[in-house]
């Protein structure tokens, strides 16, 4: 069998369904030394021939709708205390989301010729993930946004403020 620099140094884990551990949940810290509202999650895995490999995903601030909460879901964390802000929420989430045992969904993907580990989703152990298109349909059905009703006159619109000419459009 022959060993090399890349086989020993790689972290990269197939794609696959893993049992893993949160072993650290947190916020990122910024370039500047101040914590963001990024979280990063790292995870051991548990069994097989990848055990003991770890794995780190951040879970962006503006992605909490849909990875944030099928994450805290799979970890079993309750979902329905209320807190007295956000910031209390989340430390909560994090805390009780440490040491806690589930099912990863890992994809891999290529970037910049290197491959990349992906958490595609969660799920408390047995069955399948939990992911966003499930969270979705916690929500229910999304109407379409309708748009506001128009008065009716029989002026044109006067905008007084541009002056641009039709020429000068870009369309």
């Amino acid at each position: 069998m022959a060993i090399n620099f890349n086989s020993i140094c790689s972290n990269l884990i197939p794609a696959g369904n893993y049992k893993a551990v949160v072993t650290d949940a947190k916020f990122r810290m910024s370039a500047t030394g101040d914590a963001s509202k990024d979280i990063v999650v790292t995870y051991t895995i548990a069994e097989g021939p990848m055990a003991k490999k770890t794995l780190m995903d951040t879970i962006y601030e503006k992605a909490f709708s849909f990875r944030l909460r099928p994450f805290l879901q799979a970890c079993k964390v309750d979902m329905n205390r209320e807190f007295a802000s956000a910031e209390d929420l989340f430390q909560y989430g994090l805390k009780e989301a440490k040491g806690k045992t589930l099912m990863l969904e890992i994809a891999v993907r290529t970037y910049n010729g290197r491959e990349y580990n992906d958490v595609k989703g969660w799920s408390p152990l047995a069955g399948s993930t939990v992911s966003a298109e499930d969270v979705l349909k916690d929500f229910g059905e999304v109407s379409e946004p309708k748009a506001a009703p128009v008065a009716e006159t029989s002026e044109e619109p006067v905008i007084d403020d541009i002056d641009i000419t039709e020429d000068e459009l870009p369309f």
